[in-house]
């Protein structure tokens, strides 16, 4: 071989040898922006996450609040109905 053909297998080893680096930094990059992606999206998710266990928290506060609300209503309700019945005994024994 001439000088001059190792000299241009050199230089194009030395071209292929660019390339490859330039191709790998390009992939190492897009891997990067994928994973920086990836990452804000599983912070958004948790932040959902966590937006519906306070809702499901604020949930559960207002179901307790009725119940103790229908509790209260029914205990109304009975002593309503008691102070109906005295009433009714005592018009019945005015009457007799």
């Amino acid at each position: 071989m001439t000088p001059e053909q190792i000299e241009a297998i050199l230089e194009s080893n030395a071209k292929a040898i660019a390339a490859n680096s330039d191709a790998i930094a390009e992939g190492r990059k897009q891997t990067q922006a994928q994973i920086a992606e990836s990452q804000r999206q599983i912070e958004a998710l948790y932040q959902l996450n966590a937006e519906l266990i306070r809702d499901r928290a604020t949930m559960l506060e207002i179901l307790r609040g009725l119940n103790e609300d229908r509790i209260r209503t029914s205990e109304n309700l009975a002593s309503l109905a008691e102070n109906v019945a005295r009433i009714a005994n005592a018009l019945e024994q005015r009457g007799e």
